[in-house]
């Protein structure tokens, strides 16, 4: 199965970023949501997840760290600030 190439695009009135990393798929997604840009990060599910409704996975801790490497790098970006949908789990 050939690699999907990373994407960058608009979506729902934000961006959308799509990335692959360790071999798993991630979509990170910024919207404004006056006055704060919030932005989320899920994995994506393979197309038979999709179709059945298939349980979202879980994020790698170190998929987190690298958009946050990344958001933390840029002069224009401040105050970032993480919230995880379940306590304890990523």
């Amino acid at each position: 199965m050939p690699k999907k190439p990373s994407m960058i695009g608009q979506k729902d009135g934000g961006w959308i970023v799509r990335f692959r990393f360790r071999g798993a798929t991630y979509d990170f997604l910024a919207l404004y949501q006056g006055p704060y840009w919030v932005g989320l990060l899920e994995r994506r599910r393979g197309i038979v997840g999709r179709l059945f409704h298939g349980q979202q996975k879980n994020v790698e801790f170190d998929a987190v760290r690298l958009i946050d490497a990344v958001l933390s790098s840029s002069e224009l970006i401040s105050d970032v600030r993480w919230h995880y949908d379940q306590a304890g789990t990523l």
